[in-house]
């Protein structure tokens, strides 16, 4: 795939989250797509060191650099206001892969209304990841995931700057998944061997409103 993947987490207290959503939504979302970003979601945290986890597709990191993003962030008058509010924030991106299903056709990326993510920092290559992880994607997509993708970083966002480990495993799901803390731990296990430090995420879509509106919220 040439499009990359870019994640943007943020921790918020409670008091301070509908503003960032309502800005969210209705500013940002839409100066992002105007200026280039094929897809914008954001996902707020039932697992996960962080309240909200953003994720886009983007052409490449040429966007950061161009005219339209530099006018975005001055244009934007209610931004600095909201983001100083935050307590944590991690920009990353990354180049992708699909695991299952490999052939994607025209079907929507990102339409998810339940987010599963596992980082990772990893001994193997990206090609041996790949290799490794194509059975458990299969197993994954019979157990009800939308699509399951490998993610390994890939340069660096001009301004953010991350922390996050060197690979990361998307899991989308249409609906709830069952166990979703369960499945996370068993993928965590079956990795172990090559993997050290992990950081599992599991949310529900709080931008783009999700496809099933009473299948939100609760525990995993």
């Amino acid at each position: 795939m040439t499009q990359l993947l870019y994640t943007a987490e943020l921790a918020l207290n409670p008091e301070d989250r509908k503003d960032f959503l309502d800005w969210y939504a209705y500013r940002h979302a839409p100066d992002l797509y105007a200026i280039g970003f094929k897809v914008c979601t954001c996902y707020q945290a039932i697992i996960g060191d962080m309240t909200f986890f953003d994720l886009y597709e983007i052409d490449g990191l040429e966007v950061f650099d161009s005219a339209g993003y530099a006018r975005m962030a001055a244009n934007d008058l209610y931004a600095a206001e909201i983001l100083a509010r935050r307590r944590d924030k991690a920009h990353t991106l990354y180049r992708q892969h699909f695991l299952a299903p490999v052939e994607t056709h025209d079907a929507p990326t990102l339409d998810a209304d339940w987010l599963s993510v596992l980082r990772f920092d990893a001994t193997s290559n990206f090609v041996e990841l790949v290799q490794t992880l194509a059975a458990d994607a299969a197993d994954l997509v019979c157990a009800g995931a939308v699509r399951v993708r490998l993610a390994e970083r890939s340069g660096v966002h001009p301004v953010y700057t991350t922390s996050r480990p060197q690979f990361m495993i998307v899991v989308e799901w249409s609906r709830k998944p069952d166990d979703a803390k369960a499945q996370l731990l068993q993928l965590q296990e079956r990795l172990r061997p090559f993997v050290s430090e992990m950081l599992p995420f599991f949310g529900n879509r709080v931008f783009p409103w999700p496809n099933l509106a009473a299948d939100t919220g609760g525990s995993a």
